[in-house]
């Protein structure tokens, strides 16, 4: 049984860090993770939800997860993050090449770090110029610029096979 002092911790934790159905978070110790993982499961399912698809980049804490509720990789923020790896990657998909295509390719690529700044730069510059001719959002983009946007999309599709260490 669960005392009001741990219960009032949960339910806190809960506001804080549950939005619809997925909950993100970060705890102090693996030992604190555990528990939490535990406790939260615990609590919840009295309530008749279980929690699963659980991901950490800490294997302890993996480990300490039954396998049915474990998540083979888990997407947040636009990141694949894979729990073994602890790495971080992204995936770029194709599409018709036009101004609404380019700029929707450039808001695909989260980047909070500025990690890719070399490579959203560019795409960037070459979206400006594109809006600073007038051209239509739907419309095919000119040879001469089409040239220059495959040249900065394969620099962007470069990027997927870049991992960085967490």
């Amino acid at each position: 049984m669960f005392c009001e002092e741990t219960m009032e911790d949960i339910r806190r934790v809960v506001d804080k860090n549950l939005y619809v159905d997925n909950y993100l978070a970060s705890t102090d110790s693996i030992h604190d993770a555990v528990t939490l993982a535990e406790q939260l499961g615990s609590i919840l399912k009295k309530g008749g939800f279980r929690l699963t698809k659980w991901i950490s980049n800490c294997l302890q804490v993996i480990e300490s997860i039954p396998l049915v509720e474990k998540a083979d990789a888990v997407k947040s923020l636009d990141f694949e993050k894979l729990p073994i790896k602890r790495t971080l990657g992204v995936n770029i998909p194709e599409r018709p090449v036009t101004r609404r295509s380019i700029l929707s390719s450039i808001a695909s690529l989260y980047d909070p770090l500025g990690l890719l700044a070399p490579v959203i730069l560019p795409a960037k510059q070459l979206l400006q110029r594109l809006c600073k001719s007038g051209l239509g959002w739907d419309v095919e983009i000119p040879e001469d610029e089409r040239t220059r946007w495959f040249e900065v999309l394969n620099d962007m599709q470069q990027v997927e096979n870049i991992s960085f260490p967490r």
